[in-house]
């Protein structure tokens, strides 16, 4: 065929045809090679490995894989505009999620070149920008060649350890670890050996093993140089995530008596004013915020009217939830979150004098911050009052089982029971370290039985804070090296998230 003839041929097909053509060629190729029957030997230990193991997308169609797919693991992780390595990338399918997460650039690194290949031709299919997968042995020096704002290892702890400091040293704000399935002694094995290089690390949730293997469980940790980039977390994730978060277990609101005892001062009638609101609540047939707002009026009343003094200022005194109802009166009724909500003015007011929580001090000098804030923490207060249920999980950091406490010689005893709470399953927990006070608060006067809880466990403060009531807060003599403290961290995150 003559070259005319040849070019005539081809503008008698659309390009479009053609693209058409290529993806349903190339979905075909990615998923005959992601199911393949093969066997790859690591250069560590000479570990067999076997094919399909990330569930990949494809566009709308997901191949499975021994993992599940994972689109929230990095919620929390402030990905935006940051530099992303994925060590022990696989498939790079978690590469793949960092840029749908908005990294601004991704790069995975997986020694078997045949995955890098099939990861590579996802990326084509999937058009995904910013991001490179290539061959590289994570376990010897020099892999990486430049620095990385936020590294990852997931399930690959066992290469990335034989080269930790080097390839710590070129990850500057975030360590991203998932352990391999947990075994006595995970605490020492993981927290332990990347401790020297990133002191400050916050275990922020729990991964299925994966596979036939649903009895087995992963830690997810998170490490950095720096505390603040730790401290918001596990709250963006109750936010973000809801109840998708997978390290959530609910905990019997009658039973914890620190839900039952944020309201009322002994010596003065708010204790009956604030149980006589809680009855009123419950007895609200299809509950709106017109009916929560009249029983709200009720008991301001007769909190005003109460003619002995409150000995309490700030947060959980008889004045601070005067002042919240009476700012949900107010914005129920205009609509509006002005500055001049009693709630909010009060907030200001407490805040300057250095008797409410240090970290709001600078958003609550922000007119518009705080207006913002504020509402939120109104229309949350509102949405658990009408439907006795928490959207958004209480993070409880630091928990403690008491039965396993005491498995491993510590003693906690005697305990205030404000410090306790208690699961479905009425097994005791210690925690005195939570985001979420105001849904608690909410939930305890819905007349809710449950609250959803998430769990998490951090070295921003020493362990078991001292819950005696001294004003000088001091610490047990306990630390996070103490053997004892792993093992009952252990203990608690695996009757907690593991044996639900």
């Amino acid at each position: 065929m003559s070259d005319t003839k040849i070019q005539a041929a081809a503008i008698d097909v659309p390009i479009e045809e053609l693209i058409k053509e290529f993806d349903k060629d190339l979905f075909a190729l990615v998923a005959k090679y992601h199911s393949a029957k093969i066997k790859s030997t690591s250069p560590v230990q000479a570990m067999t490995r076997g094919n399909a193991y990330q569930t990949i997308g494809m566009r709308e169609v997901f191949l499975q894989g021994f993992r599940p797919a994972d689109e929230d693991i990095y919620s929390g992780m402030c990905m935006a505009g940051q530099s992303f390595v994925d060590l022990g990338c696989n498939l790079g399918e978690r590469t793949r999620i960092a840029v749908r997460n908005n990294a601004s650039f991704a790069e995975g690194i997986e020694y078997e070149e045949f995955f890098v290949g099939v990861g590579a031709l996802v990326n084509i299919y999937n058009k995904i920008p910013r991001i490179i997968l290539r061959q590289g042995d994570v376990a010897q020096p020099g892999c990486l060649k430049s620095d990385y704002d936020i590294g990852a290892c997931f399930s690959a702890f066992v290469y990335v350890q034989k080269n930790l400091e080097e390839l710590l040293g070129r990850i500057k704000r975030l360590f991203m670890l998932e352990t391999h399935a947990l075994k006595t002694g995970w605490f020492h094995h993981y927290i332990a050996t990347v401790e020297p290089y990133m002191p400050h690390w916050i275990i922020y949730d729990v991964s299925g093993h994966g596979g036939i293997y649903e009895n087995s469980h992963r830690a997810c940790i998170a490490f950095s140089r720096k505390k603040n980039t730790l401290l918001g977390i596990s709250p963006t994730r109750s936010h973000e995530l809801g109840i998708r978060n997978k390290n959530i277990r609910d905990i019997d609101i009658k039973a914890s008596a620190l839900f039952m005892g944020m309201f009322g001062e002994s010596g003065r009638n708010s204790p009956q004013a604030f149980q006589a609101l809680r009855e009123e609540l419950s007895t609200l047939v299809d509950p709106s915020d017109d009916k929560i707002t009249a029983c709200l009026r009720a008991t301001i009343v007769e909190l005003e009217q109460d003619c002995t003094p409150t000995r309490k200022t700030g947060f959980r005194s008889d004045e601070y939830w005067l002042q919240l109802f009476r700012g949900m009166v107010e914005f129920h009724t205009s609509g509006e979150m002005s500055l001049a909500n009693s709630y909010l003015t009060y907030m200001r007011s407490i805040s300057k004098r250095g008797e409410y929580d240090p970290g709001m001090r600078r958003l609550l000098l922000d007119d518009s911050a705080a207006a913002d804030r504020m509402r939120l923490r109104i229309k949350s207060f509102f949405d658990i009052l009408r439907t006795g249920v928490n959207s958004s999980p209480i993070v409880a950091f630091n928990a403690i089982s008491l039965d396993c406490a005491a498995d491993c010689g510590i003693d906690l005893h005697p305990i205030p029971a404000a410090y306790i709470i208690t699961d479905k399953q009425t097994r005791r927990y210690f925690c005195n370290w939570f985001d979420g006070y105001h849904r608690i608060a909410a939930l305890s006067l819905s007349g809710a039985k449950t609250a959803r809880c998430m769990f998490s466990w951090t070295n921003l403060r020493p362990p078991f804070l001292n819950y005696d009531g001294a004003s000088n807060k001091e610490e047990l003599k306990l630390s996070w090296s103490d053997p004892n403290v792993r093992k009952v961290v252990e203990l608690t995150f695996d009757q907690l998230l593991c044996r639900p």
